[in-house]
C-alpha cells in the first residue's frame, strides 16, 4: 500500500476524546454523629464506621444492617449506609437510605447533599440538581457543595457558565480546594480557553505537587496546543505519580504513536489491556501503532477485537481494512472499507481509501472504474477544504475508466494544491505523466 495515506488515517473518524481526571472529592465515612447511646445498634454501628474507614464496604455494610434491625429509627445508620451504597456503586439503595435519614432528620443539608450523589449516579440529573440547590440554600458556606454541583453542571447538565461560577464561589470559600480549581480547569479547556485551563492546573500542582490528574489534564492542554514534548513530560509525571493510571497510559500511547513512536506506545496500549481487556479505543489505538510498526496481523486481530466488542465500530472497520490492503488481502480491504462507510457515511476517508483500491489494486479482479470515481467523488464532497490526496485518488480514477483528460485535468489541481500547502510529493508528477500517456496508475503487489 502506498505511503501516500498515512497522513489519512486520522481524519477517517472522530476519535473519542481521553476523560479529563475529574475534581470530586472522595466519599469517606461520616463523622460518628450523634446517636443516642443506649441504642442497641451502637456496637453494629461504631464496627460498621470502622469497617467503612479501613475500606472494607462488605463489613461495613453487614454491620449497618445489622445496627438498623436492632434500631431503625436512627438517622446517623440510614446515611452511613447510604454512604456505604455509594461506595458500592448502589445509587438506587443509597436513595432509598437518605430518603429514610431524610424523614428521620428533615432538613439536614448533609444527608441532602449526598442523595444528589446518589441521584447523580443513579442518571437522575434533576432530581440531583434540586437536592444540590436545597443543600447550599441550607449551608452555603460549603466549597464542596459549589463543587458538586458545578461538577454535574459541567459533565451532565452541559452548563459550563454556571459550573465555572459554581467553581468561582467554591474557590471564594476555600482557596486551597484543589478540586474546584480541577474542574474550573476542565470547563475552560471544554470550551477552548487553553489558557485559562492550564492556569487552573498550575494552581491544582502549586497546592499538590503529587496529583496526578492535574498532570494528565495539564498534558492534554499542551497537547491541544501542539507542544507535545510538554505533554509528553506531564503524562511521564502522572504515570510516575500512579503507574496504574489507565487515561494518563492511554494518553501517552496515543501521543507517542502519532508522534512516531509507535513501538513505545504499544507498551502504554498493552499496560492499559492487560487491565482493561474491554477498552475499545486502546484496542483500536494499539491496532495503528501495530501497522505503524508494520506488525499487520497483530493489527488485524487487534481491530477483529474492536468489532466484536462493538460491530458498528467504523474507524476498526476502517484501520481493519488499512492492514488487510497492506497484507494483500483486498477483498478484505474492500470489504471493510465498505463496512466503516455504512457505520459512518459522513466521513471523507474510507470513500478515498475504497476508490483509490477499486481504481490502482494490482489485480485486476478488484478493480471497478465506475465505483471508484462515484466514492473518490464522494470523498471529495464531504471532505471540509479541498484535499489534494483526494484529489490524486480522483484523478486515479478517472484514469482506471479511461477518462484521461478527467484525470489529467484533475491530476494537476491535486499538484496545485500540494505546493499550496507544501507537501509537494513526486509521485503525484509521475503519475501526471503516466495519465498524460493515457496509462492508469497501478499500485505494486504485496
Amino acid at each position: 500500500m502506498s505511503t501516500r495515506f498515512a497522513l489519512l488515517a486520522a481524519c477517517m473518524i472522530g476519535i473519542a476524546p481521553i476523560p479529563n481526571a475529574e475534581g470530586q472529592p472522595p466519599r469517606r465515612p461520616p463523622a460518628r454523629q450523634t446517636v443516642d447511646n443506649a441504642s442497641p445498634g451502637i456496637p453494629a454501628y461504631t464496627r460498621g464506621l470502622a469497617a467503612f474507614q479501613q475500606g472494607d464496604l462488605q463489613a461495613a455494610l453487614r454491620n449497618l444492617d445489622e445496627a438498623i434491625r436492632l434500631d431503625g429509627e436512627r438517622p446517623a445508620f440510614f446515611h452511613t449506609r447510604g454512604l456505604i451504597h455509594l461506595g458500592l456503586s448502589e445509587p438506587k439503595k443509597a436513595i432509598d437510605d437518605f430518603n429514610e435519614a431524610d424523614r428521620l432528620n428533615p432538613g439536614h443539608a448533609e444527608i441532602i447533599h449526598n442523595r444528589g450523589e446518589a441521584y447523580r449516579d443513579a442518571g437522575q440529573p434533576e432530581k440531583a440538581l434540586a437536592d444540590f440547590d436545597r443543600a447550599i440554600e441550607l449551608y452555603p458556606h460549603y466549597a464542596s457543595y459549589f463543587n458538586n454541583r458545578g461538577h454535574l453542571y459541567l459533565t451532565v447538565l452541559d452548563d459550563p457558565l454556571k459550573a465555572v461560577a459554581d467553581f468561582d464561589r467554591a474557590l471564594q470559600i476555600d482557596k486551597s480546594n484543589t478540586y474546584a480549581y480541577l474542574n474550573r480547569g476542565n470547563a475552560w479547556r471544554n470550551q477552548g480557553d487553553f489558557d485559562k485551563a492550564l492556569a487552573d492546573y498550575h494552581a491544582v500542582l502549586k497546592l499538590d505537587p503529587q496529583h496526578s490528574g492535574a498532570y494528565k489534564n495539564r498534558g492534554d492542554v499542551w497537547l491541544q496546543k501542539g507542544a507535545t514534548t510538554k505533554a509528553q513530560a506531564d503524562y511521564q509525571k502522572a504515570i510516575a505519580i500512579q503507574p496504574d493510571y489507565l487515561d494518563a497510559r492511554y494518553a501517552r500511547g496515543w501521543l507517542l504513536r502519532e508522534t512516531g513512536s509507535p513501538d513505545e506506545a504499544l507498551e502504554d496500549f498493552s499496560a492499559v489491556l492487560e487491565v482493561r481487556p474491554d477498552h475499545i479505543l486502546a484496542r483500536l489505538e494499539r491496532g495503528r501503532a501495530f501497522h505503524a510498526s508494520r506488525r499487520y496481523e497483530e493489527a488485524v486481530a487487534d481491530f477483529t477485537e474492536a468489532l466484536r466488542l462493538n460491530p458498528e465500530f467504523a474507524a476498526a472497520a476502517y484501520h481493519r481494512g488499512l492492514s488487510h490492503q497492506a497484507l494483500g488481502r483486498y477483498a478484505a480491504a474492500i470489504e471493510d472499507y465498505a463496512a466503516a462507510i455504512r457505520a459512518a457515511p459522513e466521513a471523507p476517508g474510507a470513500y478515498n481509501d475504497l476508490a483509490w483500491l477499486l481504481a490502482t489494486c494490482p489485480e485486476e479482479k478488484h478493480r471497478d472504474g465506475r465505483t471508484a470515481i462515484a466514492s473518490a467523488r464522494r470523498a471529495n464532497e464531504l471532505s471540509e477544504t479541498p484535499d489534494w490526496r483526494f484529489l490524486d485518488t480522483l484523478a486515479a480514477a478517472y484514469a482506471e475508466s479511461g477518462d484521461f483528460a478527467s484525470a489529467v485535468a484533475t491530476q494537476k489541481q491535486a499538484i496545485a494544491l500540494a505546493k499550496q500547502e507544501n507537501a509537494e510529493d513526486e509521485s503525484l508528477a509521475s503519475r501526471l505523466k503516466l495519465y498524460q500517456q493515457e496509462k492508469p496508475f497501478r499500485e505494486e503487489s504485496m
